[in-house]
Order: C-alpha cells, then sequence, then structure tokens
C-alpha cells in the first residue's frame, strides 16, 4: 500500500509543474497590459509610474524569472503581490475561519465525501 501511495505521488509531481506552468502562461496570455488597467482612472499617470508598478509587480524581469517568483510564493502559501503584505494565506484563513465555517460547501463536496466514505467502507 506504501508503494503504491509513493508511485502515485511520483507521478503526481510532473502534472503538478504541468498544471502550474499551464496556468501561469494563461494567466500572462490575457490580452492588455495589467499596469495599464490597474492605472486607468488614476490622474497623472507618467511613464515613470508606470515603470515603478511594473517593477513593484515584478513584470519587468523575464518570464522565466516571474515563473520561479510565481512557484516560490505558491508553495510558500505567499500568494498576494510581491509589493503587498506577505502574510501566509493559511494565517489568512486562519483569521477568517468562523466567517469561513458558515459559508456552504461547493456542489462537489458532499458527493465526494460520501462516495470515498463508501469505497472505505466496501473495502
Amino acid at each position: 500500500m506504501l508503494g503504491y501511495v509513493a508511485k502515485r505521488l511520483l507521478q503526481a509531481v510532473p502534472v503538478l509543474i504541468g498544471v502550474s506552468i499551464l496556468v501561469f502562461l494563461l494567466i500572462h496570455l490575457i490580452p492588455g497590459d495589467p499596469v495599464l488597467v490597474m492605472l486607468q482612472g488614476s490622474p497623472n499617470v507618467t511613464p515613470e509610474l508606470i515603470a515603478e508598478v511594473r517593477r513593484n509587480l515584478g513584470l519587468d524581469v523575464p518570464l522565466p524569472q516571474q515563473y520561479l517568483s510565481y512557484i516560490s510564493r505558491v508553495i510558500r502559501g505567499t500568494w498576494a503581490s510581491p509589493s503587498g503584505p506577505a502574510s501566509p494565506s493559511g494565517e489568512r484563513c486562519r483569521a477568517s475561519g468562523p466567517a469561513l465555517s458558515n459559508s456552504p460547501s461547493p456542489p462537489w463536496v458532499r458527493p465526494w465525501c460520501w462516495g470515498s466514505l463508501w469505497v472505505r467502507l466496501r473495502r
């Protein structure tokens, strides 16, 4: 059983890497400049301000470096922007725990739980 779990975990690694690359590329294929969209209604938009925002967001570095930064933030759980607060996501979830516990679960959660329970009891 342990060998089976280890084999499945090793098979998941390339899938996770592929999915992360796909998500990263899809984010970057969205048309338009995110900095110009962010500053769209702001008065006094200068080229210096645009360059500063690009630098703060990490958009002035090559795509491979942006991908490595993206992966490091995903692994650490700090999904905030590089210029924003870098508190781990787990802390933010614990802080809003009571509000999250009252929210309804996604529609696939209950059937998945019942199905996994049924499979375990059947074995």
